[in-house]
């Protein structure tokens, strides 16, 4: 294990608390620690200071470290370079906003999810779609020569299947 001095030193994890609410959560990072669920606890303290850095003036810190602790909880790294989920300043208060993949990553760790597929259909391509006894159902024939252009998309989906036999779209 990474020792609290070495995740604390600037050389561990690249970042500096420099705004109230980032000095906050270094402060109370020890008791936050202890509820880190899932995640390199380096890689976690340094997105959630680099974050809080972000957080100006009028933002409670106190409400800085119970979003931490909160992300914590639920082992998702905050930040754009995962899209996980984001720390997001409302009403001086700091909010816990978690994303589709937040939400996807949650649902594999808690094993309700068995897989997951989604797609765009594009100008030209044919989708089915239709219901039968055994659930909903969409067949998608993709050109070979596919233009991704988000011009050319129409529409998108996710088909996905469930670990106790359920599946959706």
């Amino acid at each position: 294990g990474i020792s609290w001095e070495a995740i604390m030193s600037e050389g561990a994890s690249g970042i500096v608390a420099r705004s109230e609410c980032a000095k906050s959560c270094e402060r109370e990072w020890p008791r936050v620690r202890e509820f880190l669920k899932g995640c390199d606890p380096v890689q976690f303290y340094a997105a959630c200071i680099a974050e809080m850095n972000g957080m100006g003036e009028g933002v409670r810190p106190g409400s800085a470290v119970v979003a931490m602790k909160n992300l914590a909880l639920v082992g998702l790294i905050p930040g754009s370079a995962l899209k996980l989920a984001w720390f997001i300043p409302f009403k001086g208060m700091v909010s816990v906003v978690i994303g589709y993949r937040g939400y996807v990553e949650l649902a594999f760790a808690g094993s309700f999810l068995k897989d997951l597929h989604s797609d765009v259909v594009l100008r030209g391509e044919e989708v089915r779609y239709w219901k039968d006894e055994t659930g909903p159902r969409l067949l998608h024939e993709v050109g070979l020569e596919r233009n991704e252009d988000i011009d050319n998309v129409i529409g998108a989906y996710c088909i996905y299947h469930t670990r106790n036999g359920g599946r959706g779209i």
